[in-house]
């Protein structure tokens, strides 16, 4: 993400709020100055609990969003970190705007999806592990 996203960015929305969630959070605000965080997960508890965590970090705004969409508009990055494996879309396609940086961490095995095909087919697409 250092060499791909925006130089400028400092927003970023988290998708999947469980275990994973907080080191990616750190590690955006530590490697690229993310000094606001926009979290939601479809679990309640585990955004509390993240959000409780990362009150420990005061340089970090935490804004707690009502959906993907909410958290999604005007961030700079989008990572998703889901646990999925139905063929869930998590971001559309709609939901993307020109210059976001996305991270498909979740989308790690078959059956976890997380993008919309449209953004895939629209997107330069990085990967870590071809075969995946």
């Amino acid at each position: 993400a250092r060499y791909l996203a925006r130089d400028n960015s400092r927003s970023m929305a988290l998708i999947g709020n469980g275990s994973q969630s907080e080191f990616q959070a750190l590690a955006f605000h530590a490697m690229l100055g993310i000094n606001e965080i926009r979290l939601f997960d479809i679990d309640a508890r585990a955004t509390a609990k993240l959000a409780a965590n990362l009150k420990a970090f005061p340089a970090i705004k935490v804004i707690l969003a009502g959906s993907v969409a909410e958290a999604v508009k005007g961030a700079d990055i989008v990572t998703t970190v889901t646990a999925d494996k139905a063929y869930a879309t998590i971001l559309t396609d709609e939901m993307i705007e020109p210059g976001m940086h996305l991270n498909a961490v979740g989308g790690d095995c078959p059956g976890k999806t997380e993008l919309d095909r449209r953004i895939v087919e629209r997107a330069r697409v990085i990967v870590e592990y071809e075969p995946q």
